[in-house]
């Protein structure tokens, strides 16, 4: 064999020995990735077999308690509560103030229907007076336009006495004044409304 061929065949040896160098190296880290991806696979089972042994435990835990909550309720007997009944609802007293509020409205109403010449119904709408807050205290109104003097000895005759007292006591004293009050409504002085005889009763 020529030298030549020496060194062509020396070469070739020497660039298989790299390859295979380079080769087992390949090989080595594949086999040291596979070995790693192992060893968190089973790491990862474990934690697995570890939460699943944990949750029959505790599902286990949670019956036993449900068990012992259930047999609680059924040994004991459960009161109800004693609620105190509600006090009663109170007359609203006779105030200067409620006094007040009650002509305001009748005025308001009354002067809604005179600068806007509409019926009644209107002008309560019109005032933002609602008809309930005047219904029941007609009498109180009427009385003090009637007879301012007998309205203001009334309240002094019932200091103390609830609202809806006055306005009783005011009906029976409108009772004398029945035909003063048909020219008073008709002349547009008071609203325009129509009692039978029970109401001054």
């Amino acid at each position: 064999m020529s030298q030549r061929n020496l060194k062509c065949t020396e070469k070739e040896t020497q660039l298989l020995g790299q390859q295979l160098e380079e080769k087992e190296k390949e090989y080595e880290e594949v086999a040291n990735d596979a070995e790693e991806l192992a060893n968190l696979v089973r790491t990862k089972c474990k934690a697995i077999k570890t939460l699943e042994k944990r949750l029959v435990e505790a599902k286990k835990l949670i019956a036993s308690l449900k068990q012992e909550l259930q047999s609680a309720r059924n040994s004991s007997s459960v009161t109800e509560p004693q609620h105190p009944d509600p006090p009663q609802q109170q007359s609203t007293r006779v105030s200067s103030h409620s006094l007040s509020s009650i002509h305001s409205r009748y005025d308001k109403v009354l002067q809604t229907m005179k600068d806007n010449n509409c019926s009644m119904a209107n002008a309560y709408r019109l005032s933002g007076c609602p008809r309930s807050t005047l219904r029941d205290f007609i009498a109180i109104a009427e009385l003090k336009k009637v007879d301012s003097r007998a309205f203001e000895i009334a309240p002094a005759n019932y200091q103390g006495e609830s609202v809806r007292e006055l306005e009783k006591m005011c009906r029976k004293s409108l009772g004398r004044y029945m035909p003063l009050m048909s020219t008073m409504r008709h002349e547009g002085q008071l609203l325009p409304l129509k009692f039978d005889q029970r109401f001054y009763e």
